[in-house]
């Protein structure tokens, strides 16, 4: 079904922005009976948007051709109420406000009173390193000089302000130098695996020369940020895992310093704490790891916005599972995902496709940690069935899951067909592991095993391969996605 913009922008409006709307709407039509407004009502009592049958109901107000001109003026009307509704609601707004204002004062010739608001402004942009915007403060600088001139000429104060001009573009520049980096680095890691994918050293070597503005306070504050999760996420490719963490504690202290960042800018927070998060989980520290599930629990109960809760929620209920995996707290993982599975199937929370397959995969080895198997293949035919782009490095453990749990099951004859294709396809990938070369090579003996002496004795030799395994940097990486020691030793205790 073809998306609406109106009905999504008036099913995204909170409480306060629709009350402040039927306001703000009856500025604008002394009646308070206009049809845009019988409009509003109409869809915003509608779950899905249905044009047939808000047509029919406003059939008397509103005709077949005037209906898409309504629904335009309805949508910039909106718009302007949030406009209006938001206009002190952050500092890039309260700059651009008072910008406006010192033009309108600039145009009446009140040139005092202009440069008075001018100094409260730059200060404001200062502090919260707005940088671009103080290009544009400055340019107002050497205009309302010009326009103060007194006989004696130009001041000198036109050359320092010209050398603010050139700090500021300076630190623009930096920033974006900076800026690249980090979505490169956080694209390659997430889209395909952090072990299957090259971070070259000319772009670490770049990275590094990069933090040098960080250090000196040569760029903004987003940039610092954003250059922290760089250098961090390195980290985390290369293993360092103790680095990882330093580096996004350090993020966060930075952002919890700036508690006004931090308000307009939620997702990057919530991405902060992720990783915060996911450095605690290799560490196995789960006294940080707690707090991070109150940072995100805060989060999602006092964010007015809708698409902020849903992430922080997610991300709670995502790190805690991924937590107690990690650790292998089988009882506490499963209590979170079981919670997080009946949200989502009854709707409280909204997930795409490729975070829904993801938590697919891990609920499946939950189930599986938890000896109950027909409930992981359940989830883990899931995973399959969305058929969605997912990380090399889940496909690949998730196809090996799924001829674990075929043998535990003793589907033999299923699992002979599910070997053939899990070669072929892990053949078909670029660097694969030698873990995913074993494990192949693990199930082929197994079909073909005798009897239980024999089988004991492959599940012996794999063992001792898992580590050999574990000493080599890059392989130690195929084994994060699921426990194989565990289930080695369960199998080797029957």
């Amino acid at each position: 079904m073809a998306k609406d913009n109106l009905f999504e922008l008036i099913n995204s409006l909170t409480q306060s922005e629709k009350r402040y709307f039927k306001l703000f709407s009856q500025r604008h039509n002394s009646t308070g009976d206009s049809n845009y407004y019988k409009l509003f009502e109409v869809i915003l009592k509608q779950k899905t948007y249905d044009e047939a049958t808000v047509k029919l109901k406003l059939k008397n107000e509103i005709s077949s051709k005037t209906f898409p001109v309504e629904k335009n003026y309805l949508y910039n009307l909106i718009i302007k109420s949030l406009v209006h509704h938001h206009q002190d609601a952050n500092i890039s707004f309260k700059i651009r406000n008072l910008l406006t204002s010192i033009e309108i004062l600039y145009g009446k010739e009140l040139t005092n009173q202009a440069i008075k608001r001018l100094r409260k402004v730059e200060s404001l942009a200062h502090t919260h390193h707005k940088y671009e915007q103080l290009l544009e403060i400055y340019n107002w600088k050497i205009k309302l000089l010009f326009a103060s001139l007194s006989e004696n000429g130009i001041s000198d104060e036109i050359f320092d302000i010209i050398d603010l001009k050139k700090k500021a573009i300076q630190k623009i520049e930096n920033s974006s130098k900076v800026e690249p980096f980090y979505h490169y680095v956080y694209k390659t890691i997430s889209h395909s695996g952090k072990s299957r994918n090259k971070i070259t050293k000319e772009i670490i070597s770049e990275i590094k020369a990069a933090t040098k503005f960080v250090n000196e306070n040569e760029t903004s504050l987003e940039s610092k940020i954003n250059t922290y999760i760089s250098v961090g996420l390195i980290h985390y490719y290369y293993g360092n895992y103790q680095m990882f963490f330093d580096n996004a504690e350090a993020c966060l202290h930075l952002i919890q310093e700036n508690p006004v960042f931090e308000k307009e800018n939620p997702f990057k927070t919530i991405h902060v704490i992720n990783n915060y998060a996911t450095g605690c989980m290799y560490l196995k520290n789960e006294k940080e790891f707690v707090k991070t599930l109150t940072l995100f629990n805060s989060i999602s109960r006092n964010s007015k916005n809708k698409a902020v809760r849903t992430k922080s929620l997610r991300s709670y209920y995502i790190n805690a599972t991924n937590y107690y995996i990690k650790t292998y707290e089988v009882k506490k993982a499963l209590l979170y995902s079981e919670e997080f599975l009946k949200l989502i199937q009854q709707n409280k929370i909204e997930l795409d496709d490729g975070y829904k397959s993801a938590f697919f995969y891990d609920c499946s080895c939950i189930y599986f940690y938890n000896n109950r198997l027909k409930e992981s293949l359940r989830l883990l035919n899931d995973f399959f069935d969305l058929k969605v782009s997912v990380r090399t490095d889940i496909q690949s453990a998730a196809k090996i899951l799924n001829m674990i749990i075929h043998y535990e099951l003793k589907n033999f004859n299923h699992l002979e067909y599910i070997l053939i294709t899990t070669q072929r396809a892990i053949r078909k990938i670029d660097n694969y592991y030698e873990f995913e070369s074993r494990i192949i090579e693990l199930f082929t003996k197994l079909i073909n095993s005798g009897n239980k002496k024999e089988t004991v004795e492959i599940f012996k030799a794999f063992k001792a391969d898992l580590v050999f395994i574990r000493l080599a940097p890059k392989e130690k990486k195929a084994l994060e996605h699921f426990n194989y020691e565990a289930w080695v030793n369960n199998k080797l205790k029957e």
